[in-house]
């Protein structure tokens, strides 16, 4: 008998970064999956009791927990005792970890775990950038290391066999699991491209050997986290993972395929150095027939607004600047990767509007999208003459996040 479509929700609010795009390359080969895109607004009872399973990415944990508050914790706290799935990746394991209980955090308690990456006094190298030291109470959250890591995955019962496979750590917790909560794997040791940030000492008699994932039963349902981002494109392992774990939403057994495709191909490898996800985007160069001239110019325009933003983009990634709001550091090559990724959706967007699928690919929708990347384009503009000029940019920058997010599920949600 085959399974039921699930609906998985994917958080695309303030704090969340372009990692949550990685969950939908993720999810995008999953039969039966439909994914909604929820902000900090969408996080309530009514909205959450329709989905299936909920997903929390990286960014600004600080943020996320200001903008959803005491309703939308509780919101979560109902949707998973009812029986939901959240998981957690990276800033959204942070966040629902019972240890994380200062203001805002406190309201957050999906599960009895705590971080071991916290300190009065870090064990961190001198020279280390502020970037990977946040304040918290009277220490610090610190990064162990940063780049991919090996991990050994064991997960019993859910996991049927141990593995090992790689992953990025960007700045994830390493997991320091209480009563109810089961260890799903460990922190095996740096990869290349891996940088370490704290003493040796340290990486070897703690960081090795870590729990870098865990799951508990709350309730009628189930809390995951994942310290390391299992759901970046490329890295095959973890992102057979991330779909095992949505499998369960639909009665699917946890099961990791025991040979092939746990290590990232020299292909991926490549791709991942450039900080690229998976694009297929504009490769085949199809010709689709349209029903509307006005469609087809439309569509055109997006394509140009988008690649100019992107030549635009390039150039501000190369630029000596980050804004440092809440308990993250924002780059320019954030910029880039959501327009990137627009980029790469092109085809699909086509495809929907000639086959008139999607959720109604009308002319008015179309024009809206047009709006908007070119709304983008002027913002990466004047964000370059602003840092050419020497002038104050963060609140411009957060404000072009802020619209990147907003495009890019305008985008999704018009290309189906």
């Amino acid at each position: 008998m085959e399974s039921e479509e699930i609906t998985a929700g994917i958080y695309t609010g303030e704090g969340a970064s372009h990692s949550w795009t990685w969950f939908v390359e993720v999810l995008d080969p999953m039969e039966g999956v439909k994914k909604v895109y929820l902000d900090e607004a969408d996080v309530s009872h009514e909205s959450l009791a329709k989905l299936d399973i909920f997903l929390m990415g990286g960014g600004d944990v600080y943020g996320m927990a200001l903008a959803l508050g005491k309703k939308g914790a509780h919101a979560l706290e109902n949707f998973v005792e009812n029986g939901g799935i959240f998981l957690g990746s990276c800033a959204g394991a942070y966040l629902v970890m019972s240890g994380v209980n200062l203001p805002p955090y406190d309201p957050f308690c999906l599960i009895d775990a705590g971080m071991v990456n916290y300190a009065i006094s870090p064990p961190i190298l001198p020279g280390i950038l502020p970037k990977y030291l946040v304040p918290y109470g009277k220490g610090y959250v610190f990064y162990p290391a940063y780049g991919p890591v090996e991990l050994e995955m064991i997960g019993k019962p859910l996991l049927s066999n141990r593995e090992k496979m790689v992953a990025p750590l960007y700045g994830g917790p390493v997991i320091d699991p209480g009563e109810g909560a089961q260890p799903l794997g460990y922190y095996g040791g740096r990869q290349k491209g891996c940088i370490a940030l704290a003493d040796e000492a340290y990486l070897e008699e703690t960081f090795n050997g870590g729990c870098a994932a865990a799951w508990a039963q709350k309730g009628e349902g189930k809390v995951f986290l994942f310290g390391p981002h299992l759901e970046c494109p490329g890295f095959p392992g973890g992102n057979d993972a991330i779909r095992k774990v949505v499998g369960l939403a639909k009665g699917e057994r946890m099961n990791l395929t025991a040979s092939e495709g746990l290590m990232p191909t020299k292909e991926e490898k490549r791709e991942n150095r450039r900080g690229r996800s998976s694009c297929v985007g504009l490769k085949s160069h199809r010709y689709y027939k349209f029903n509307s001239e006005r469609k087809k110019k439309q569509l055109q325009s997006i394509k140009r607004e988008l690649s100019n933003a992107r030549i635009v983009a390039f150039g501000l990634e190369k630029m000596p600047v980050s804004w440092n709001v809440g308990t993250k550091v924002w780059e320019p090559e954030k910029i880039r990767l959501f327009v990137e990724f627009c980029w790469c959706r092109i085809e699909r967007l086509e495809k929907a509007v000639a086959a008139e699928k999607g959720n109604g690919t009308e002319e008015e929708e179309l024009e809206k999208l047009v709006e908007s990347v070119v709304r983008t384009r002027e913002m990466i503009r004047d964000l370059k003459k602003r840092l050419d000029q020497g002038t104050e940019t963060t609140d411009l920058a957060m404000h072009l996040f802020r619209h990147l997010k907003r495009q890019t599920v305008m985008l999704l949600e018009t290309s189906g």
